[in-house]
């Protein structure tokens, strides 16, 4: 799942990204007030956008969410032949409205540009190339609307690959989980969002605090779902899960020298509300649930790598003290970990 290339924070751009774009589509329905946002950040992807759509569409047929959830999408200024694709959308049962930006502006400014725009009580970003399990809004909607004190819900996923293979992705199999609010549920749940697709979120203060905190990374999803774990629960959800298109090893991006370790720890940097020592669990948490932040380094790079992992996470201003203590512990355990599951299974496997 992409969200827009080129992948660019540009700080300040946001205020006036409204300047910069065209409404392409329009089909408006509203019967009733929006109860929730689908915000589809997309870019040269027309088919996989336009597979989206009929499966969301297929989705609502024999419901009445057509009156309550809206559909925003927003192109990052796709080439030409794409944009004509999008031209022919034609979804007259969905009610969705397709904005065009005139200039690439990034995928941080796309995502917030999507949340500018958004009406409904909760928001969710859904990758252009990621698709809803049928079932997944039919069983959480009735229970937001029943219980006031759900701010967030984080499903499961699967993972799709250009072969056609599905396997198991992360907290498959799982059982689901209501977290109460506070910080607890912030530390389980907030290192969730470096994968945005059907996370859903209580949308009122959202965009302004993120804004107001002057919040700039590529996982704005980390705040947002830590910014609602202090205020309401979250339903670890994952009966239903999300399907992530998994990209083609050589058409990654480029994350620097640390994996964007520093741009998950700048949303805990911003966020109120919580302890300097807090803060610190909570970036412990991201390199104890991620772990190949750094051992991806240390196979590809070798020590030289890492030695680059570690180097651009202490000079990184974002991150605590604590964490730069701690670090080359967390990492040298979880390399002996790995040295120690390797030998066992070398010897169960050679019969010793």
């Amino acid at each position: 799942m992409r969200i827009g290339h080129p992948p660019i924070a540009t700080k300040g751009y946001i205020s006036h990204i409204v300047n910069t774009v065209k409404i392409v589509s329009l089909n408006i329905k509203m019967q009733q007030q929006i109860f929730l946002s689908i915000l589809i950040p997309t870019y040269n992807r027309p088919i996989e956008l336009s597979k989206n759509l009929y499966i969301i569409d297929s989705i609502f047929q024999g419901n009445n969410f057509n009156n309550e959830i809206e559909i925003i999408i927003s192109d990052n200024c796709s080439n030409d032949d794409c944009r004509t694709s999008l031209n022919k959308f034609d979804f007259d049962d969905l009610n969705y409205t397709l904005f065009i930006q005139e200039q690439n502006i990034g995928a941080l400014n796309n995502c917030l540009f999507l949340l500018s725009k958004a009406n409904g009580k909760f928001i969710m970003y859904l990758g252009d190339d990621d698709y809803l399990d049928t079932e997944y809004l039919n069983k959480i909607i009735p229970v937001l609307k029943k219980d006031e004190s759900l701010h967030c819900v984080i499903p499961a996923t699967k993972s799709l690959y250009p072969s056609g293979e599905i396997t198991p992705g992360r907290d498959y199999g799982k059982k689901s989980k209501i977290f109460d609010k506070g910080f607890k549920n912030c530390l389980e749940n907030s290192w969730r969002g470096t994968q945005l697709s059907a996370i859903i979120c209580r949308r009122e203060g959202l965009y302004e605090t993120y804004l107001k905190q002057q919040v700039n990374n590529l996982y704005p999803f980390i705040y947002f779902i830590s910014f609602n774990c202090l205020r309401g629960k979250t339903w670890h959800m994952t009966e239903y899960p999300v399907t992530i298109t998994q990209m083609e090893r050589s058409n990654h991006v480029d994350y620097g020298l640390a994996n964007l370790v520093p741009d998950i720890y700048d949303n805990y940097k911003k966020l109120t509300g919580i302890s300097y020592l807090q803060r610190a669990s909570l970036e412990i948490k991201v390199l104890k649930e991620q772990p190949w932040r750094y051992l991806e380094y240390l196979k590809t790079r070798g020590l030289i790598g890492l030695a680059n992992f570690l180097n651009t996470v202490f000079q990184d201003k974002s991150t605590t003290f604590i964490t730069k203590l701690l670090l080359p512990f967390i990492i040298l355990k979880e390399i002996v970990y790995r040295i120690v599951l390797e030998t066992v299974k070398f010897f169960k496997s050679s019969g010793h």
